[in-house]
């Protein structure tokens, strides 16, 4: 996956997690953060806050 180095994957079998997805970097999320913005208020098409909701439905659907 991408963002996923391989010491990070190695970590992650290791210690048997299931990683259920990863955040992209991007510079919006980045200058929200910077200026105390909150990330609720990011535009629905960003890729970050997209795959943020990704993995959170992933969460429920496993805890279901």
């Amino acid at each position: 996956r991408e963002g996923i180095t391989d010491s990070l994957q190695k970590a992650i079998t290791k210690h048997g997690l299931n990683l259920v997805g990863t955040i992209p970097k991007d510079d919006l999320l980045y200058d929200f953060d910077m200026a105390g913005k909150p990330t609720v208020t990011l535009p629905g098409d960003n890729p970050a806050l997209s795959a943020a909701f990704t993995i959170f439905d992933e969460i429920i659907k496993a805890n279901e």
